[in-house]
């Protein structure tokens, strides 16, 4: 339980929003939580059209973000990730 705790209790490994609830791995190579959990990033770290693969699946996922402009609809996607970041 006390790795469990640790784990639900990280920011780099949880987080939990009105939408979702996310779990991930960390590339750390001393992470405490994921050595314990036994497993890592096997995904390369290589870029592919300008995006790196291992930082987009690391990555939470982007929220919604409701369009300041009209309050009926969100942003598109990639204007809420980047508002978001």
């Amino acid at each position: 339980m006390p790795l469990l705790k640790k784990f639900l209790t990280c920011k780099r490994h949880f987080r939990r929003t009105e939408y979702t609830v996310e779990f991930r791995l960390c590339v750390q190579s001393r992470c405490d939580i994921c050595s314990k959990i036994g497993r890592t990033v096997r995904t390369p770290n290589v870029e592919v059209d300008g995006v790196n693969l291992q930082d987009e699946v690391l990555r939470f996922m982007t929220l919604p973000v409701p369009n300041k402009n009209d309050d009926n609809h969100y942003l598109q996607p990639a204007m809420a990730r980047s508002e978001a970041e």
